[in-house]
């Protein structure tokens, strides 16, 4: 699970001060009274392809893709959008929505849906969202608060592509002001998305972050931009790593200053079950434990097990999400993970 108080580490050949995670999509058509032609991404890995204006930057290919605009190279960027390509359990693009809107509604201060729309996609079926939502604390694209405690009105847009047993879920974000001039961007890939067919991944492809984590028998694993997904059912594992904030140098500065006030802050009750565990590595690094639970304002409970870890400037996290039916089961996936996690 991606907290949005946290900033994405990797990008290939570049550094990226952007990213969120649950939940982004693409870019505008107008700037300084010039017409913005349309460059062409064919990405062969993921097995899509897809327009976008010529004023962003692509900035991850492999088998999901990842684009900003603004100066990528050192300030934070004006909006962001990946695309992610998922494997699909016969769901419609409509039912993948309806099962997942809560989940992406849960990690916000106010989530207010604006548009969710079926659309006519050649071969599928197709779904365009948008809402707007309340931050608190930092998101690092342009308007962001500048303190923890502080909140900004951003816009989600979304695209959900579902073609037989592959779905491609097109994430955009960008603040309120913002979008105005960059959403239009959406349109583009709206109209210019195909599945293609993909070549098969080689180990530079898989190559995205600077650690490695083992796939435990019954999780399937997924890739993305600084992090791995393994899911089993509605259960999820996630590796990833940020940059650490000022205010957290380590582990437990972390966790006390980053992590429990975003939990307080963006969830209708944050409780700690047991202790914070301090004597725990995770890749030979030191780290800390958790065991929490988060409810939503629907009333839903959902149970976490974190371990985190502060190594050469940059948070390492390995993340159960779970029901709390599923939350057991799930243990000695997290263990093997943890277990065999290691940097390169």
């Amino acid at each position: 699970m991606l907290h949005p108080c946290l900033t994405l580490k990797k990008a290939v050949n570049k550094r990226i001060l952007a990213a969120i995670l649950a939940a982004c999509t693409l870019l505008c058509l107008c700037a300084c009274n010039k017409e913005i032609e349309n460059i062409t991404c064919k990405n062969t890995v993921g097995g899509y392809s897809f327009d976008y204006p010529e004023n962003w930057e692509l900035l991850k290919e492999g088998a999901s893709s990842f684009i900003s605009i603004g100066d990528v190279g050192g300030a934070v960027p004006y909006a962001t959008a990946s695309f992610s390509m998922q494997e699909n359990d016969g769901e419609t693009a409509k039912e993948h929505w309806q099962v997942n809107e809560e989940f992406y509604a849960m990690g916000y201060e106010s989530f207010e849906l604006i548009k969710a729309e079926e659309f006519d996609f050649k071969g599928g079926t197709a779904m365009e969202i948008s809402a707007e939502v309340t931050v608190v604390g930092f998101t690092n694209l342009d308007g962001q608060p500048d303190k923890a405690e502080g909140k900004a009105v951003y816009v989600l847009r979304q695209l959900i592509f579902v073609q037989k047993d592959k779905r491609c879920v097109v994430s955009y974000m960008a603040s309120k002001a913002n979008d105005k001039e960059y959403g239009g961007a959406m349109t583009s890939v709206k109209k210019s998305f195909k599945f293609t067919d993909a070549k098969e991944e080689t180990a530079e492809d898989k190559n995205i972050a600077d650690f490695e984590i083992p796939t435990p028998e019954g999780w399937s694993l997924k890739t993305a931009e600084a992090y791995y997904t393994l899911t089993r059912g509605s259960a999820s594992i996630t590796a990833s790593v940020f940059s650490v904030k000022d205010n957290a140098t380590t582990a437990k500065d972390c966790w006390e200053n980053v992590y429990v006030p975003d939990f307080t802050a963006n969830f209708e009750e944050y409780k700690l079950v047991g202790e914070l565990k301090e004597d725990v590595k995770l890749g030979g690094a030191p780290a800390v434990e958790a065991q929490y639970t988060l409810s939503t304002v629907t009333g839903n409970t959902y149970s976490f097990r974190q371990i985190t870890a502060v190594y050469y400037g940059y948070v390492y996290t390995v993340v159960l999400t779970a029901s709390a039916e599923d939350y057991e089961d799930c243990m000695a996936g997290f263990d093997a993970v943890v277990t065999g996690f290691s940097f390169k």
